[in-house]
């Protein structure tokens, strides 16, 4: 994906005037990171937003322990890094890239200005804010109340492209490959891998599941639906 490409596929970005759209990518930059690299680190300073045009990132919190919860898988076409942005204060998170990745980076000063001289564009980010914020507290209610093989059908979900998990859970969903690895989906639910292999091994034996090195096959969406929907226990 080009920087242009991006622009004019971004939902907040599309509707930039030519003139505009060539100005923005004037003053912002291309940047490059290979696999593991770190993109910014929690409590650095927020020096602009981050747009991915290849590769994929994920966005974590590390514990005192030294243990990540991953929040967010990012890949291309999507934006990062808006809410330290917006608010002028440090990172939330850190992001490391999953691959080698190349991003538009776009200047504080710079996606500023396109905020405050375009109405739309700062009602659409302050929605996505909204949704995240949404799906944050989701988590932390999923995290205190529903039971890890509840939470990680649901997540699959989620990652499969269904239905946001617990919002309208797909019923049928067709097969899908998941590009994750079991440490990664671990991270993302704050339980240990070998709690994820467990369920995934014994859906995998129970013909719902395929698994493999860094991806997952759903075969039953309609199952793995249906864990997802069951009250705990």
């Amino acid at each position: 994906m080009t920087p242009g490409q991006f622009l004019n596929a971004h939902p907040f970005l599309k509707d930039l005037r030519s003139c505009e759209a060539t100005a923005l990518l004037r003053h912002s930059a291309i940047k490059s990171f290979p696999a593991r690299g770190v993109v910014f680190l929690r409590d650095d300073e927020a020096d602009g937003v981050y747009g991915i045009l290849d590769g994929s990132v994920m966005v974590t919190i590390e514990s005192s322990g030294g243990g990540d919860l991953i929040l967010r898988l990012l890949g291309p076409g999507q934006l990062f890094g808006e809410l330290a942005v917006l608010d002028g204060r440090c990172r939330t998170a850190s992001a490391i890239a999953r691959s080698p990745c190349s991003f538009l980076f776009i200047p504080r000063a710079v996606f500023l200005d396109v905020l405050a001289t375009h109405p739309d564009v700062a009602a659409a980010v302050m929605s996505a804010l909204s949704d995240y914020l949404r799906r944050s507290t989701r988590l932390i209610l999923e995290a205190t109340f529903l039971d890890v093989a509840r939470r990680l059908a649901r997540q699959l979900l989620e990652l499969s492209g269904s239905s946001p998990a617990g919002e309208g859970l797909c019923t049928t969903l067709q097969v899908s490959h998941i590009q994750i690895s079991q440490y990664e989906l671990a991270c993302m639910l704050g339980v240990s891998r070998e709690i994820v292999n467990r369920h995934l091994t014994s859906w995998r034996r129970a013909g719902l599941v395929e698994i493999s090195r860094g991806r997952i096959r759903v075969l039953d969406g309609q199952a793995i639906a249906a864990l997802a929907r069951e009250t705990s226990h």
